[in-house]
Formats: structure tokens, C-alpha cells, sequence
């Protein structure tokens, strides 16, 4: 993989990575070395033993330490690393937790020369790491090394993420636009926006949701498939049984007749010219059992063979294996339709979903990865989750999934991509199809309990609005774009770093290894363009609309016990004829008047009438 490297240009490297440690890492580094700094007196020493216990796990550093200290004990001198690497890494554990940690430090480490230089130290020393070529972390440091390649590159992502920062941390005075909304002049009060821009929360704060949740709920489907499939086989051998063309078969060739059965069923679903390169790995057996079985009804007299091909292809008309009918229902919950129902891209397979989001190993982290306050993007998965695991998990009706199979098939469906297009994933999930009851939370608490419960409607209303502005159009309109908008999630991404806190959209910066992917056109609008581009689709009136009909059908749908109170709750905020705050549509039914919706905007500060100073960001 590398050239072969003198001992002075290994120990550069191990001295660059000591250099540009996270602060984080080297204070936790410099506290496990420090009872041995006794030992080595000269600087440069170490900093080279400092260095090379980076690599270790903070976990394993105690007893790995004495191992190699008298290597650096005295004068500086020749230091064999290859050596030092290769006794600390033979032990399994220490290798298995370093590994680990290593990749975390990797994942987390955003300015391009420490992310440089720490995956040059790992891909110089990945044998004495006793690592393989297909190692995770050897993955991630390729990835790395070519992403930061090129550090002149605009649209290298270590240089948008830096420019990203600096600007998160730059004041930006901006004033929204006015708005005409019922004859009144408004704008938005940025301030309680920004409030509501939550990045992290609390541990605490969140539902209680096990780290192997992810894994519980798709072994539950496995296993009611592996059911399914018991039984369709024993379905399916005693039909075999019952055809007399099929008695001269032997007892291996009632198994393939089964196999040739389900191949049709299969064959049928996949709706291309192409059909055997889209089938999937069990398929490709069944294709060899069908192989063998032709080559046995060669065996057989011309008349007992067609009698059994007959047999196969009547069968295959009666006999609906229930498994594969469940595979087919996930297919087609995963594809896209139009509105006629037409399909216009094929779903996903259960195998798809698993490679890509249900067995991924960034979802199954997390939940259980440790640390508190949690990301907001996690965050927003362990409501998801909770929300799932809640459903129930029994048949209804004719269903072939149940109402907790079915959410999780969509919530894969929406996570199946790169680590940007998960987070994207998520988002889009929690923000689209979560019931507003198994959100979190981030309502300051206030004086009177109706209060509180308004104030939580209006501000899942507004959060909703926001977070449905960051979106294919939002892109189409902001670049000029008339057809569609390639690698939509990466694109998204970059505008909620650029303009998501300071709009009040809760989101954290957060760092994309894919910025190549980006339109050049988009990283050439200014924060102030994006924003006024953003006021023209986020408007007072559209918010006005928005919360008016968010409580007109929670009055009506009255599903939450926050919806069941919310009627009496608006009457106590504005006492008085109750007929002024309320009025009647065509139907007949209560509907909330859209002064009052304005009026609940403004109380709960998101709307002013008077123009304020420029707020500072």
C-alpha cells in the first residue's frame, strides 16, 4: 500500500498527529501519560510516546503504557515502531477497542490536517494496527485521504466545513421581510425562532429506547417470515404429494419442484426484459435447483416429463406461498407511484433495506453509542424508534404487514443511503410522518398549564413549516433548477448548515464528506441570498394557514390529550364571547378564525407587528 518509509519520516508522522490531536484527545492523552512523563525526560521522546498511545484505546492505555515505556526511557534514539505497534496490537481486545475508537476519532475530527495527517499515521501502520485492507477503519481513512487530496479544492469537504464554522460563529445582523397578513404589517420575531433551534439534548429528555431496538424490531419481522416459510413449505410438499404426475419424482426432486415454484412467483413480480440479473441471492439458488430438476426430467420418459412440467406450472397457479407475498407487500410499500397508482420506481427488497438501513451499523450507533447531551439528529431517532416499538404488531384485516412492520419498512425505506442521506433520512421521517404526540419537546415551561399545551401546538406547527422548507423545490427555486435535483440529500444538507439555526430550524452543523456532489451554483449564494429566498416560501400568512388548520383538525380528529383540551384551553388564553374566537366552514364544523391564529403566532412570540432591530446571529 506505501512505499517504504525511513525511520525519520515515521516518527514525522507520529509527531504531526500528536500536533494536531482534537483538544479533546490530547487532554484525556496527556492525563493517562503523565505518571510516566517522570521516566522520560527528553521532550521530543515525548511527544513520540504520546503519539503512539493515542493509538490505543483510552480504555486499555493503563496497562498498555508499561509494556513499551522503557523503549523511551533515556536519550533519544533509533525507535523501531513497527515493533512498539505490533506487541500492543497483538492482544485482541486492545486491538478491537483501539480499532473502534480510532474510527470514532476519525468520524469526528472536521478540519482537513489533523484528519489528514491522523489517516496517513493509520494507513502507514494499518499491519502493525493489525488491520486488513477491508477493515471499517481502513475504509474511512481511504475516504479521508481522498477527500482531503486536494485542500485547494473549493468544494473540498473539510474546507466547506470550515467555512461552514466560521460563519455559525460570525454575527450576521438580518431582518426578515414584512408581511401583509389581514390588513395587519408583521414580521417574524427571529429570537424566539433561534430559541427553538435546539442541537443537542438531553439524555434525560429522551424516551426510553434500548440500544438494541433496531435489531429487536427487524428480528421480529425475520422471524414471523421464518414461519411463514416453514409453513408455505409444508403447504407446498403436501400439494407435491398429492399430484399423481409427480409420483415418479425422487424425495430431492419434490424440494426442487418447490424451489421452481417459488422461482415463478418471483419471476412474475420482476417487471424487466433482464429478469434473472435482478434476482436475489436465495433466487440464484433456486435458479441451480432448477438446473438440476431439468437435468432429472431428462432422465425421465418424454410423457412423465411433460406430465411433471404441467404439474409444476398448475401448481405454481394454485400454491401462493404466503412469505413471498409479504416480500412482494414490502416492495410495494417502498416504490414510488403517481397519483393514479402507477409505479414509477421499483421498491425496495427486505434485503435492500437491510444492507442499507435496518442492519446499518450508523443507525444501530445511534442508539447505543454513549455521551450525553445527544446529537439532535439522534435525538430525533430514538423518538422514531419509540414511536415504532410502540405500534402494534398484530395483523388487522387483510394487511400482509402489521402496523409496526409497515412503519419500519418506510422508515428504512427513507434511510437506505450514505451517512449525509441517513441523517436526510431521519429528518424527513420525524418531521413528515411522526405523530405530533411522540415528538420531543422543547417548550420552555411558562406560568398557566393552558399556556404550556397552546404553546406546545404552536411550536410543533411552526417546526413542522420550517423543516418542510428544506426541500427539492426550496433547491429548484434557489439554483434556477427546472428538472430534478441530484444528490438531493447532500444538497439539502448544505443549505440547513448554512441558514437552519439562524431560522430557527433545530439542526446542528454537521459535516458532509461529500461536498464534491454539490452544485457549484449553490455554494456561490451568500447566507443573506439564501435567506431571502427562504422568506419568499416561509411566509407570515403561509404560518397563519398552517397553525389554523393544525387546530382545526386536532379539534375535530381530537386524537391526543393535548388535542382533547386544546377547544377549552384557546377559550381560557382569550376570554370572552366564545364566538370570537371561533367561526363555522361550509360544512358546519368549528373552525378556529384565522385573527385568532394570528393572534396565538404573536403571543407566542414567533409574530410582531412592531419592526425591531436587526437580530444578531
Amino acid at each position: 500500500m506505501f512505499k517504504d518509509t525511513t525511520s525519520e519520516e515515521r516518527t514525522w508522522i507520529l509527531d504531526a498527529v500528536i500536533k494536531t490531536l482534537p483538544k479533546q484527545e490530547k487532554a484525556s492523552l496527556l492525563n493517562d501519560a503523565a505518571p510516566f512523563f517522570k521516566d522520560i525526560p527528553d521532550g521530543k521522546m515525548r511527544r513520540y510516546f504520546l503519539a503512539a498511545m493515542f493509538f490505543v484505546s483510552p480504555q486499555d492505555r493503563g496497562r498498555c503504557l508499561s509494556k513499551v515505556i522503557d523503549v523511551f526511557k533515556g536519550e533519544e534514539h533509533e525507535l523501531d515502531f513497527k515493533k512498539i505497534f505490533s506487541d500492543i496490537f497483538q492482544d485482541e481486545i486492545v486491538r478491537t477497542h483501539s480499532h473502534e475508537f480510532l474510527l470514532k476519532v476519525l468520524k469526528s475530527t472536521f478540519e482537513l490536517q489533523p484528519a489528514k495527517t491522523l489517516a496517513d499515521a493509520i494507513r502507514y501502520y494499518y499491519q502493525e494496527l493489525g488491520l486488513n485492507e477491508d477493515d471499517p477503519l481502513m475504509d474511512e481513512a481511504y475516504v479521508v485521504y481522498c477527500t482531503t487530496y486536494n485542500p485547494e479544492d473549493p468544494k473540498n469537504p473539510y474546507n466547506i466545513y470550515e467555512q461552514l464554522e466560521m460563519m455559525s460563529q460570525r454575527k450576521l445582523a438580518y431582518t426578515p421581510p414584512e408581511f401583509k397578513v389581514g390588513g395587519e404589517t408583521v414580521t417574524f420575531d427571529l429570537e424566539t425562532f433561534q430559541s427553538g433551534s435546539v442541537q443537542q439534548v438531553s439524555r434525560e429528555d429522551l424516551p426510553p429506547v434500548e440500544p438494541e431496538a433496531l435489531t429487536n424490531l427487524t428480528k421480529s419481522l425475520d422471524v414471523r417470515l421464518k414461519k411463514l416459510e416453514e409453513a408455505d413449505r409444508k403447504k407446498g410438499l403436501e400439494a407435491i404429494d398429492s399430484d399423481d404426475r409427480l409420483k415418479k419424482l425422487e424425495e430431492a426432486d419434490r424440494e426442487r419442484v418447490l424451489e421452481v415454484i417459488y422461482l415463478n412467483h418471483r419471476l412474475e413480480a420482476i417487471d424487466s426484459d433482464d429478469r434473472l440479473k435482478k434476482l436475489e441471492e436465495a433466487d440464484r439458488e433456486r435458479v441451480l435447483e432448477v438446473i438440476y430438476l431439468n437435468h432429472r426430467l431428462e432422465e425421465l420418459k418424454e410423457a412423465d416429463s411433460q406430465k411433471v412440467l404441467e404439474a409444476i406450472k398448475d401448481l405454481a397457479k394454485s400454491f401462493q406461498p404466503d412469505r413471498e407475498k409479504v416480500l412482494e407487500a414490502i416492495k410495494d410499500l417502498t416504490s414510488l407511484k403517481d397519483d393514479e397508482g402507477n409505479v414509477l420506481e421499483e421498491g425496495l427488497s427486505l434485503g435492500a433495506l437491510k444492507a442499507g438501513s435496518l442492519e446499518s451499523s450508523t443507525l444501530h450507533n445511534h442508539l447505543s453509542a454513549e455521551g450525553d447531551p445527544v446529537d439532535i439528529t439522534r435525538a430525533c431517532f430514538f423518538a422514531v424508534i419509540n414511536y415504532i416499538q410502540s405500534l402494534s404488531n398484530e395483523l388487522t384485516g387483510e394487511g400482509l404487514l402489521t402496523p409496526q412492520e409497515e412503519a419500519l419498512i418506510q422508515m428504512g425505506a427513507l434511510i437506505t443511503h450514505c451517512g449525509t442521506g441517513k441523517n436526510e433520512g431521519i429528518f424527513r421521517y420525524y418531521h413528515s410522518l411522526l405523530p405530533d404526540e411522540w415528538k420531543l419537546s422543547f417548550v420552555k415551561p411558562t406560568g398557566l398549564p393552558e399556556e404550556q399545551r397552546v404553546k406546545e401546538v404552536v411550536q410543533k406547527v411552526v417546526e413542522k413549516e420550517l423543516a418542510s422548507q428544506f426541500s427539492d423545490a426550496f433547491i429548484q427555486d434557489l439554483i434556477d433548477l427546472k428538472g430534478p435535483v441530484a444528490q438531493s440529500p447532500h444538497q439539502i444538507t448544505y443549505v440547513k448548515n448554512l441558514i437552519g439555526p439562524i431560522v430557527g430550524l433545530p439542526h446542528r452543523l454537521s459535516f458532509d464528506p461529500n461536498t464534491h456532489l454539490l452544485y457549484d451554483e449553490l455554494i456561490a449564494k451568500t447566507r443573506e441570498e439564501v435567506l431571502a429566498a427562504f422568506y419568499k416560501r416561509f411566509t407570515a400568512d403561509g404560518l397563519v394557514k398552517a397553525l389554523h388548520e393544525d387546530v382545526v383538525k386536532r379539534i375535530t380528529d381530537r386524537e391526543s390529550e393535548l388535542d382533547k383540551s386544546l377547544y377549552a384551553d384557546i377559550n381560557l388564553i382569550f376570554p370572552g364571547e366564545i364566538m370570537d374566537n371561533w367561526g363555522t366552514d361550509d360544512d358546519g364544523n368549528l373552525v378556529l378564525k384565522p385573527e385568532r391564529a394570528l393572534a396565538l403566532l404573536r403571543q407566542a412570540g414567533y409574530i410582531q407587528t412592531e419592526t425591531r432591530a436587526p437580530t444578531s446571529m
